[in-house]
């Protein structure tokens, strides 16, 4: 059996980004069962710093053009120099990916996990035009595919309803998390790299700089944060296209406190983790973000807006709060976790979520797969 990974992104990438960690995390967990992966993703000029993410690397799209468009039209020139074994499956994580193999390959095992509902997100961020023609493409795939994975049942419902002929195809598996990784860990290390006290309240973000994040949002509330406790600091991680946006609000509003670390390596997330007194989440629309689920196994307090399957992954959690989406209210919910006492059960809600059990899932549906088409 081999899978290949349809994703435009580089496996020099060391990052929070919630897909690719989740593609690194299940093609580990298929290699450790002599399971060969290859990576269809986007090229660096610079050597693979983790060869072991991966069996192979096939590179489809130079990192500097690495826009989804051009990455779906040189599929079209890189899928014929490709041998497709019977037991082979394609594996992306949107459904435009897969056009390409459609069109060059009548015949294929493929699966496509739905990280929530992109096509909302395409007609939001590309416009009107984009996003119809975006919209015919995903249900030409739906009806081709072999198997959709939604990583909620939100998200899965959400497409069924669209699409009520994916039902039978249709799998809700959510994403998992590392346990050996995230773990409560409180150290200075953090602390003290970026010159913060144990009495600092830190209240923390990771994820893209993408207007969807809605993170103007989150430095609003947290304007209300810092008048009403002055010693806390606001950590944002990560990058993207509103970054020097937000830093331009960060100043205008005269808050010293916030500090925008970029991307980090991946395995510094739980360090940061670790050290931090809340986690603060207000995004637009999500599917099952990756991130909410590491904070729990880090017993990091999550203070959130209604999105995605947060809503039901926190609520019934102590200490955890979903706040309306209203600035006051969220910054009032912060302020109650940063007041508490941290000594509470938070990780054991997230123990559901082992990557281990539920990569075995999908890996039960590679075999059923193959075994039908056989």
């Amino acid at each position: 059996m081999r899978i290949y990974f349809a994703e435009n992104e580089t496996p020099n990438r060391d990052s929070s980004g919630g897909i690719m960690t989740y593609v690194i995390n299940l093609s580990r967990h298929l290699m450790a069962q002599n399971v060969s992966t290859v990576l269809l993703g986007s090229d660096e000029p610079l050597d693979i710093s983790n060869p072991n993410h991966f069996s192979k690397f096939v590179p489809v799209v130079s990192q500097k053009d690495a826009s989804n468009v051009k990455y779906i039209l040189n599929l079209f020139r890189i899928i014929p120099k490709l041998v497709f074994e019977k037991d082979c499956i394609i594996h992306a994580q949107r459904p435009d990916i897969l056009f390409p193999f459609f069109i060059m390959q009548k015949t294929i095992n493929s699966i496509c996990t739905l990280h929530g509902a992109h096509d909302l997100a395409i007609f939001d961020k590309k416009g009107k035009v984009y996003g119809i023609i975006y919209s015919i493409i995903q249900k030409w795939v739906f009806q081709r595919v072999s198997i959709l994975i939604a990583v909620d049942k939100h998200t899965g419902q959400y497409y069924s309803s669209r699409y009520p002929f994916i039902k039978n195809k249709l799998k809700v598996i959510p994403i998992g998390i590392d346990f050996e990784k995230f773990k409560p860990s409180f150290t200075n290390e953090f602390r003290k790299e970026n010159n913060l006290s144990q009495e600092d309240k830190i209240v923390l973000f990771v994820g893209r700089l993408e207007s969807e994040k809605n993170i103007g949002f989150l430095i609003d509330a947290y304007r209300i944060v810092k008048e009403n406790c002055k010693q806390s600091k606001l950590i944002i991680v990560g990058k993207g296209r509103e970054e020097a946006i937000l830093k331009e609000k960060v100043n205008n509003l005269g808050l010293n406190d916030v500090l925008f670390l970029g991307e980090v390596a991946y395995d510094s997330i739980p360090k940061i983790m670790g050290s931090a007194d809340v986690f603060a989440f207000c995004s637009h629309y999500e599917g099952s973000p990756t991130v909410i689920k590491e904070a729990l196994a880090s017993d990091l307090p999550i203070v959130s807006v209604h999105v995605g399957d947060v809503t039901e992954v926190i609520e019934p959690i102590e200490g955890c709060y979903l706040a309306k989406r209203d600035i006051s209210d969220f910054a009032e919910k912060i302020l109650t976790v940063l007041s508490a006492n941290r000594k509470l059960d938070i990780r054991s809600h997230a123990e559901q979520y082992d990557v281990k059990r539920l990569n075995d899932r999908i890996m039960d549906i590679y075999k059923a797969l193959i075994r039908k088409n056989a």
